[in-house]
């Protein structure tokens, strides 16, 4: 039986996770789609961030690109922290109603 204290704990698992998963993958689909045309056309999907920093870009473009970098790395961590608390809330709530 699961108590309460262990709840948060896995969310806040799921939350770091998904942070430093989208965090890295920032960095990594960047430099990927520089090489590849596959995930050049993959990559709005990969890093959602590049969507959502679309409305600032114009003022991004003056700033030092390592600064963008990190700027759309903890924006796509946040995005794919929002996901992996979401899933892992919902496949909990399925565990514990079919566990009744």
């Amino acid at each position: 039986m699961a108590t309460s204290t262990t709840r948060p704990r896995g969310l806040r698992r799921a939350a770091v996770w998904g942070f430093v998963l989208g965090f890295a993958m920032a960095f990594v689909a960047t430099v990927l789609a520089l090489l590849s045309t596959v995930v050049e056309r993959a990559y709005p999907m990969l890093v959602p961030a590049s969507s959502l920093l679309g409305p600032i870009s114009d003022a991004m473009a003056d700033w030092n690109g390592l600064l963008n970098m990190v700027i759309a790395g903890v924006v796509n961590g946040a995005v794919y922290a929002a996901v992996f608390v979401a899933v892992a809330a919902l496949t909990r709530r399925v565990r514990a109603s079919t566990a009744h």
